[in-house]
């Protein structure tokens, strides 16, 4: 009943997939979009797929930003035991992507961004066991093209995932008996032509129970303790959001939502320009007979390449036509603006003219934000739902004892979590433009905003309190270079710790060095002599960059910008 509901949804989905595969177009009947139009040269346009890719590659390239507060003891969580928390969470999906390599998945965040984009939605299982004291967090990517499900007031209440498997890895799981069920069963949702060796396989899971069909017969059942679905399934906020009848077609829409219909408009036009180009080099022609066709009504001498016979003294004409060829123009300009307002801009086409100004540049992104950030949000909320699911697991399979995680099998003892504490997560795309635009930005604003806003949301840092701290080190370094030096000896006495024979002879011997030099030089300052440190701030420039408004700027000369 459920996939019945979500069939328009389905449909909308398969319609997508099938844009962005680039399924060979083909020109129909106007009377009948069911029979195909012969004679034709079917184009199909790139755009769907150069979009969602664009998106997709920008999307994958986020950089992330975890952020663990809470309280414990009455006090605020210090830097040690939030990174704790943020190392087994680090450590977590490490291990999650290298049990989804070994079972032919792509790493977590490639199935996420893609699954945001086409499907609009992401979901998956999350069923961690123990084996020989290490814990292994396996999680397996629901499509949810063929998933159902059913929320209730504190979460779901039950999913599904239908899957067709060929009998052998049916028969490696589930034992042969089960391989062997017939899978010719007709079900009320046919979801995907399937071929004579696939298999539906069927995973249903509620807040108690998970039970494995295979066609009719089920084949698992087993009680979990979780005390909660371990599905977490997550829509991309986009859309409008309204509640008419059948508003679910409507929700967690992908990234072609605005464009869905216009390509196959464009692929239309493109086809019919083709098509016309195509006579210039096979034109119809039209052969004067005495007897032609045979009393058989004439065929059409304007398809391509046709030969037609028709009465000496007979002739076509064409039926009177508005002009064509300005209608079409018309047409062309209308649908690529139209494709280019639903997301698609140049930048997405690779016709942008570089350099451009930062603002310029800031511009474009905030153009392929507006099809990102939505994204990015269901991100961060899927990772901050499968984190707390981690952790709550992770703690019930403990029960106090000492569990091994990750590939350096590290122990995170289950008192790290002894605290109140949130997760959150924020991810923020980058390319290398943009970061040129950010500076220039940047060091145009000093002065003039706080440094924690200019790193913050300027900069964009993943931490921005450790680049502050980074800065204001800097500083005192430039201030006083005998900072500098002390830094530096102390780094080479801590990397010398992690050497050993020669190379931990020769790092010690630096830091001895330094130390002498830094001797010398107080020794110098408190005798009045010439400070032997003469180190001079090497500072940026921004106009190596790129210019902020000036000169440089898309489509605007000096005399236009006020520069002399």
């Amino acid at each position: 009943a459920k996939e019945k509901e979500l069939q328009k949804t389905y449909d909308r989905m398969d319609k997508t997939r099938d844009l962005v595969y680039l399924k060979p177009y083909q020109l129909t009947r106007l009377d009948n979009p069911s029979i195909p139009i012969d004679d034709v040269v079917n184009v199909t346009i790139n755009s769907p797929a150069t979009l969602v890719n664009s998106v997709v590659a920008a999307m994958y390239g986020a950089h992330i930003q975890t952020v663990v507060a809470g309280w414990k003891n009455n006090r605020e969580l210090n830097d040690k035991e939030s990174g704790l928390i943020e190392e087994f969470l680090d450590a977590h999906y490490e291990q999650i992507d290298d049990l989804l390599l070994l079972r032919e998945y792509p790493e977590l965040k490639l199935w996420i961004v893609n699954h945001l984009s086409v499907r609009g939605r992401v979901g998956g299982m999350y069923w961690p066991y123990l084996e020989d004291g290490q814990y292994y967090p396996e999680f397996t990517p629901w499509d949810m093209r063929y998933a159902a499900y059913e929320n209730g007031r504190r979460g779901l209440d039950w999913a599904s995932n239908r899957t067709w498997r060929s009998p052998s890895k049916i028969s490696a799981e589930y034992g042969e008996k089960a391989a062997k069920k017939d899978s010719s069963i007709i079900h009320p949702v046919n979801l995907v032509t399937r071929d004579e060796k696939g298999v539906e396989v069927v995973c249903f899971v509620d807040g108690e129970w998970q039970e494995v069909w295979i066609e009719d017969t089920l084949v698992k059942k087993q009680r979990h303790t979780w005390g909660q679905v371990p599905v977490v399934i997550q829509l991309v906020p986009s859309g409008f959001m309204l509640r008419d009848e059948g508003y679910q077609e409507h929700e967690g829409e992908d990234l072609l939502q605005f464009n869905r219909d216009l390509f196959g408009e464009q692929n239309r036009n493109a086809s019919i320009d083709a098509t016309l180009a195509m006579k210039l080099i096979l034109p119809g022609k039209v052969f004067h007979s005495k007897t032609p066709n045979q009393g058989e009504p004439p065929a059409d001498p304007d398809k391509v390449g046709g030969l037609t016979e028709i009465e000496i003294d007979e002739k076509y004409e064409l039926a009177p036509m508005p002009d064509l060829n300005r209608a079409g123009q018309i047409g062309h300009q209308e649908i690529t603006a139209a494709i280019t307002q639903g997301g698609l801009s140049a930048g997405d086409r690779g016709d942008v003219n570089l350099p451009a100004a930062a603002v310029a540049i800031a511009a474009q992104s905030e153009i392929r934000n507006r099809f990102q950030e939505p994204r990015l949000k269901a991100l961060s909320m899927f990772r901050q739902k499968l984190s707390l699911m981690a952790i709550d697991f992770y703690q019930q399979m403990s029960k106090g004892n000492t569990l091994k995680l990750g590939s350096k099998r590290k122990v995170y003892p289950a008192s790290v979590f002894d605290c109140e504490y949130t997760v959150r997560y924020k991810y923020m795309t980058k390319s290398k433009e943009q970061e040129i635009a950010n500076i220039a930005i940047y060091q145009a604003t000093e002065g003039k905003l706080p440094l924690e806003v200019r790193v913050r949301d300027i900069l964009q840092a993943e931490n921005p309190g450790e680049i502050i701290a980074e800065l204001q080190a800097e500083k005192a370094e430039l201030a006083d270079p005998v900072i500098a030096l002390m830094r530096i000896g102390l780094a080479c006495i801590d990397e010398a710790d992690e050497l050993e024979g020669v190379e931990k002879d020769a790092k010690l011997i630096e830091a001895m060095l330094l130390q002498k030099r830094i001797i010398q030089t107080l020794q110098t300052r408190q005798m009045g002599g010439q400070d032997p440190l003469n180190i001079e701030a090497q500072k940026g420039n921004s106009q190596l960059l790129m210019p902020l408004l000036g000169e440089g700027a898309m489509g605007r000369t000096p005399a236009q910008q006020g520069v002399k």
